[in-house]
């Protein structure tokens, strides 16, 4: 059923990447990816789920963007693009963060890593796992070293958060009286945003996940790509 509701979004929306957390997949299947994904979108790179690490897929649309490379972490997903109609090149980090506080220091070593060797137009996005601010949670119970730490290696890495502007909170622990936590962002660096200078982050309504379907749209003169995040359930 969630497969269906995930392949529908995608088929309405027609985007031009996707990107997927916790889909609990050692492997990916054909008959899976004819489920989950639309025709337009059947080019997909796995990140398996291995013990407690949930699987990642990043897909995307093979008539408007080749694969140049990909490299696969612990908790994250690289892929390297260029664009079949321009010059333009840019790459993705689709993350899917420990829920464990002594994985998390691990989890931002290894996304700045992938920052010290990126160049050009990058964009990280999918569940964090981690909050910046205690605004950022419903509760009280804000972790301030985590903050501390998340926040440090955005602002070490030079990277911008698109702000999501339709809703404050991206995931819900859908119990009665509900904790609400913003998990999920897109961050980007200067190289995205001076390149791609019109990108924004919205929202679509909660179907059947605990985490609300995130869309980043990016445009700029040629290409104009637009990049569809999706979060799974937990």
């Amino acid at each position: 059923m969630f497969a269906v509701s995930v392949k529908h979004i995608l088929t309405a929306r027609s985007p031009t990447f996707v990107c997927l957390q916790e889909l609990k997949l050692e492997q990916v299947s054909h008959f899976k990816k004819l489920s989950l994904l639309p025709p337009s979108l059947r080019s997909i790179v796995h990140l398996p789920s291995v013990g407690t690490s949930e699987g990642i897929i990043t897909a995307w649309a093979a008539s408007d963007f080749d694969l140049l490379y990909h490299s696969l972490g612990v908790f994250s997903l690289t892929t390297r693009f260029q664009a079949t109609a321009s010059n333009l090149s840019l790459t993705i980090t689709n993350v899917y963060g420990p829920c464990d506080s002594p994985s998390k220091p691990e989890f931002l070593h290894e996304l700045s890593s992938i920052a010290s060797s990126t160049s050009g137009p990058w964009a990280i996005v999918g569940d964090f796992n981690l909050i910046q601010f205690a605004e950022d949670k419903s509760n009280d119970t804000f972790n301030i070293r985590e903050g501390s730490l998340f926040n440090a290696f955005i602002n070490d890495c030079g990277l911008l958060e698109i702000p999501l502007l339709d809703r404050l909170f991206t995931w819900s622990n859908n119990q009665a009286n509900p904790t609400l936590v913003r998990l999920d962002r897109a961050l980007l660096n200067t190289e995205w945003n001076n390149l791609l200078t019109d990108t924004s982050l919205s929202s679509f309504c909660r179907n059947e996940s605990d985490h609300v379907p995130l869309s980043l749209r990016a445009f700029a003169n040629i290409p104009r790509p637009a990049i569809f995040r999706l979060n799974n359930p937990g």
